[in-house]
């Protein structure tokens, strides 16, 4: 057995369980209930045996006007149903059936049978050491996001402080994860080293990721060096690279961090370009984080990548200190 269809019967097993441990836990809710609220077992009692009457009608050919009546009753019940959850304290659905993922009933596949994205995203998590993203994103997401870091005092340089400057970011941020549905566009984080720009793309990704999105974390130079080079020549990957040439192009989100850090040449330069037309063809979202400015990049990539950046990129600067240098000056701070 290849290791790709393992992973994957792996995956279908987690669904298996998953699905089993709700059905418990439904179970569990209804026992609950029927103890707390006799009436619901009553009513579960009297829609159990309009449904068998509803099988009845079909096989009888009842008359239309029955069948109205029954779909009423039916629906009077479940109405009671509700009234009474709800007068003691319960949801309103606490008895419907439980789901991990409301799209495809956590069977991995939605009602046309297609892969759904919370089982693309196993199947990331499968191929890729996602593991370096998910070790951080319980630690750097928007509600850690810490300020103090950023100076209040304006510099003659720029319009705003930093502190100005990184809530004006940090909002927009939230309102791209808020519309990130509707309006997937694309944005570069640029600035100096330790400004914060790989944490809120790691924030962004971790809201993503607990709505259902699929998203794909890199490094530049993995994917530029790595990743496109062997695929384009028609070779294979090895390892946790195998398999990730699909969701390069087809994840809702893509990561690049670091660009610049890769070693540039002509035809990086040309799979960087293809990488971000093809990506944009699919209208799926792509954000990039780097030390250049966009001049550098133009310097650095030319006319095409930078021209394609301004055009279909929110472009967000960050300023300030060096984060990593103030940590760990409080910590030596802590210390003495």
């Amino acid at each position: 057995m290849t290791q790709k269809k393992s992973q994957y019967l792996e995956i279908m097993r987690e669904y298996d369980e998953l699905q089993l441990l709700h059905k418990k836990e439904q179970q569990a809710r209804q026992e609950e209930i029927y103890e707390k609220i006799p009436q619901i077992k009553q009513i579960d009692l009297e829609l159990s045996s309009g449904s068998i009457s509803k099988i009845k009608e079909m096989l009888l050919s009842v008359s239309s006007e029955t069948s109205c009546e029954l779909k009423e009753t039916n629906q009077a019940l479940r109405e009671r149903k509700k009234e009474l959850l709800k007068n003691n304290g319960f949801p309103e659905d606490y008895l419907e059936p439980i789901f991990t993922c409301k799209l495809c009933k956590d069977t991995g596949y939605d009602e046309n049978q297609k892969k759904c994205s919370c089982l693309n995203q196993k199947i990331i998590k499968k191929l890729y050491a996602q593991s370096y993203i998910q070790r951080f994103l319980e630690t750097e997401n928007f509600d850690t996001f810490d300020f103090s870091y950023y100076s209040q005092e304006k510099e003659e340089k720029y319009p705003f402080s930093a502190y100005e400057n990184i809530q004006n970011v940090y909002h927009k941020c939230k309102d791209y994860v808020k519309h990130f549905d509707t309006s997937s566009n694309n944005i570069i984080f640029t600035g100096s080293t330790g400004v914060g720009k790989t944490f809120l793309a790691k924030c962004i990704a971790k809201e993503l990721l607990d709505l259902g999105h699929t998203v794909l974390y890199l490094s530049a130079p993995k994917l530029l060096e790595q990743i496109l080079p062997a695929l384009k020549k028609g070779g294979t990957l090895d390892g946790e690279l195998q398999g990730l040439s699909s969701y390069i192009y087809d994840a809702q989100l893509l990561i690049m961090d670091d660009l610049g850090t890769e070693y540039t040449t002509s035809y990086t330069i040309t799979m960087l370009q293809s990488l971000l037309n093809e990506r944009q063809l699919r209208n799926h979202a792509t954000i990039i984080t780097t030390n250049y400015s966009i001049h550098n990049i133009k310097e650095q990539y030319g006319e095409r990548i930078s021209s394609r950046i301004l055009e279909s990129f929110h472009v967000f600067f960050l300023y300030g200190q060096d984060i990593r240098y103030q940590k760990r000056e409080r910590q030596i701070k802590q210390k003495t």
